[in-house]
């Protein structure tokens, strides 16, 4: 056997071969490995390609970018030819390493872009080519996560379909989207209705960018399908929103103050079940509104605050006030507690006592019991009642005024106050 020699990349390494060899590729990036012998020479050989193990059939079959072929350098009896070196190599829609030793030569063929790639193979002086179809990939989008917790009127996390990130599919064709929901979460949403008809829903073909801000009667799951389309084929992803409705503020219940003394310290801490939170956590903000009319309306009530004495935290509800002898009367206060979206109220009084007033308090033990002022004839009467239930109050004038006598609906401590004349 003679001694040969073998080029790569303009170098002549010294080598034992028994064969001739041009492997080039259709590249801007060919590579061509010219193997000169002085010994015998094998005339027929060809390429063959296996995918998987199994012989690829190239007039037949495609493969897609990602997926790659074993090709092997043999000869008419499926022989590999012998060689002793590796190189690295390029070609048009695919890479991949050339090796060389002494079993042969073979390669394994990676696809990178779609079209056709075609694999040249000379050997004394004869070329064999091999062409290799590589088909369009579909979209592969990525993974999107569900949301759960969303509440009523709050906006969900964006959501950007994409396939890795980009809206370029494997293959490097641009992606277009479209988007349907349902409400039956079974990984199954029909073409039907699309994303954009929810109210406060918005969704972009080119981009594949969601937003949502949920409203009032959207409760519920909904199941989402982003579909991505590359011209020729498309892929799919499936997630679900779940948007719970807005737990409303609760206020707990606010005690009345009446009668009281002036120098009597008045203080209120509203909350929702103890704290500043409703029942989804959203933080509360409180406002206080007040009239000098019992009639459980404060509808065009003036702020608290501009009460002399009186302080009202926003952020915790505190309502602190130590009344004077200049805040004689009737006050009803209104707390209204809002998360934001909504809100609720307590109504309360406080009852400042003038010390010529004439107060004393009634017991009642059975429902609808009635009580009677007990007056006198040959007496002079003009005086009001306030009967301490907050029913309206009474003018009496005589003692056969009918409005002497009270019905009270439920049993209880009863403080009545009486003003005017009452000889």
């Amino acid at each position: 056997m003679g001694r040969d020699y073998l080029k790569f990349l303009g170098k002549v390494i010294e080598i034992l071969l028994i064969s001739q060899f041009l492997l080039s590729c259709s590249s801007e990036s060919n590579i061509e490995v010219d193997i000169y012998e002085s010994n015998s020479l094998v005339d027929r050989y060809f390429i063959e390609a296996k995918k998987s193990g199994l012989v690829f059939q190239s007039q037949t079959e495609f493969i897609k970018v990602g997926e790659e072929l074993e090709l092997f350098f043999v000869d008419e009896k499926n022989k590999l030819t012998p060689g002793v070196v590796g190189a690295t190599w390029k070609l048009d829609g695919g890479r991949g390493t050339l090796s060389i030793d002494e079993t042969g030569i073979f390669s394994t063929f990676i696809a990178t872009k779609k079209g056709t790639s075609q694999i040249f193979a000379s050997y004394n002086g004869i070329s064999k080519d091999l062409i290799i179809n590589i088909g369009n990939s579909p979209p592969k989008l990525d993974s999107i996560p569900n949301e759960v917790g969303i509440i009523e009127g709050s906006p969900i996390s964006t959501i950007n379909a994409g396939e890795n990130s980009t809206d370029l599919d494997i293959d490097g064709d641009v992606i277009s989207y479209t988007c349907f929901y349902d409400m039956t979460v079974d990984t199954n949403v029909l073409p039907t209705l699309t994303c954009d008809s929810l109210i406060g829903m918005s969704f972009d073909t080119n981009t594949g960018v969601l937003d949502w801000v949920t409203g009032a009667g959207q409760v519920g799951t909904y199941e989402f399908m982003i579909i991505g389309f590359d011209g020729e084929d498309q892929g799919s992803e499936i997630f679900t929103i779940d948007v719970q409705g807005n737990g409303s503020p609760a206020l707990d219940s606010i005690s009345d103050f009446r009668p009281i003394k002036e120098g009597v310290n008045v203080n209120v801490d509203a909350g929702d079940g103890g704290d500043d939170f409703d029942s989804n956590i959203d933080a509360l903000t409180y406002s206080c509104t007040y009239d000098n009319s019992f009639d459980d309306d404060v509808t065009l009530g003036a702020a608290c605050t501009g009460i002399t004495g009186v302080t009202f935290d926003t952020g915790t509800g505190i309502f602190d006030w130590t009344p004077t002898a200049a805040d004689y009367g009737n006050f009803e206060f209104k707390i209204v507690a809002t998360d934001g979206q909504t809100n609720d109220s307590e109504i309360f009084v406080v009852q400042v006592l003038d010390p010529g007033d004439f107060s004393s308090q009634w017991r009642t033990t059975i429902a609808n019991e009635t009580v009677t002022l007990p007056l006198r004839s040959g007496f002079s009467y003009n005086f009001t009642v306030d009967w301490g239930d907050g029913s309206p109050i009474d003018t009496i004038l005589s003692d056969t005024d009918p409005k002497k006598s009270h019905i009270y609906a439920i049993p209880g401590d009863y403080v009545v106050i009486l003003k005017g004349i009452a000889q």
